[in-house]
């Protein structure tokens, strides 16, 4: 029987190119000219024997059998990181306590799971974790790392920006064809608006020539985005939500989103330690594990 030799290189490019959307941007995320890309994905394809994806001059989309691999190939690529990341990490030692804060809703969605993932590669490594919306004083309450959303305002804190997010127009499919797909903004106009009520109403969203604020007042006003997302998700109205939020959601079909062209001004999400901390090696070690992987859930 003929035995496959997989090139765990041109898998994980190839999960780049799903996960980024993009063959370009695969390429400036890796570092590699976009050719490379291009014919790593074809010789993957050359050695599975089947087409994974459908290219057009614009865009591309995966076959039935390239998404079966995706899935597969994404979790088999992880689980090898993490068996690396162990055995590094163990010939190292690495100890320490890595202390840090982010916002709730953004902490539970985002960077819960990475945690977990975080402690089976560094074993020897523990976590405090505060999740909580005030704005802490890192250094006096000691503090490494803060995960915080929108323009920095601390200038004695070291910031690095780790990517950005939008806010989405949101409801259930159930509740879309219920109600109608909205096809131009004025059709959100007399629908039930489920509002988070910790950003106000000032999110404004523009197609780069027309632009749109909801103006509906609330069905359902409510501050903390995994209840809106539930009441949501239960066809009771359409909502704004932060993309990173429902990015799941979305993915299962639970979630759709309406009038894509139009999108509102991105949204900072950023790393913000006390200068002297950059560098140490189990805080760096954290950030340098977490922040890749918190990019790919934006």
């Amino acid at each position: 029987m003929e035995q496959l030799g997989l090139d765990l290189n041109l898998a994980k490019i190839f999960v780049k190119v799903i996960e980024y959307k993009s063959f370009s941007q695969a390429a400036r995320m890796l570092r590699i000219p976009k050719s490379t890309i291009s014919r790593s994905v074809s010789q993957l394809e050359k050695d599975l024997g089947i087409q994974l994806i459908l290219r057009t001059t614009r865009q591309f989309s995966l076959t039935h059998q390239g998404e079966t691999f995706y899935h597969d190939c994404k979790h088999l690529l992880g689980d090898f990181e993490v068996k690396v990341n162990q055995l590094l990490e163990s010939k190292k030692g690495a100890k320490g306590t890595v202390r840090v804060t982010a916002p709730l809703d953004l902490g539970v969605a985002v960077l819960n799971p990475l945690i977990i993932e975080f402690t089976q590669a560094y074993p020897q490594v523990e976590i405090e974790v505060d999740y909580s919306d005030e704005v802490v004083n890192l250094v006096r309450e000691g503090y490494d790392l803060a995960l915080r959303i929108g323009e920095p305002k601390d200038s004695r804190l070291k910031m690095k920006k780790i990517g950005e997010s939008f806010f989405s127009v949101v409801a259930s499919p159930e509740f879309w064809q219920r109600k109608g797909y909205p096809q131009k903004p004025e059709d959100l106009d007399k629908l039930p608006y489920m509002h988070f009520s910790r950003v106000g109403r000032a999110n404004r969203f523009t197609n780069g020539k027309d632009s749109f604020a909801i103006k509906n007042d609330p069905r359902i006003s409510i501050n903390n985005l995994e209840s809106l997302k539930s009441i949501v998700v239960a066809s009771q109205g359409f909502s704004v939500i932060p993309d990173f939020f429902i990015k799941p959601e979305v993915q299962k079909g639970l979630l759709e989103v309406a009038l894509k062209p139009y999108k509102t001004a991105p949204f900072p999400i950023y790393w913000a330690m006390p200068e002297h901390k950059e560098n140490a090696l189990v805080i760096k070690n954290f950030r340098e594990f977490i922040t890749p992987k918190i990019r790919l859930a934006l």
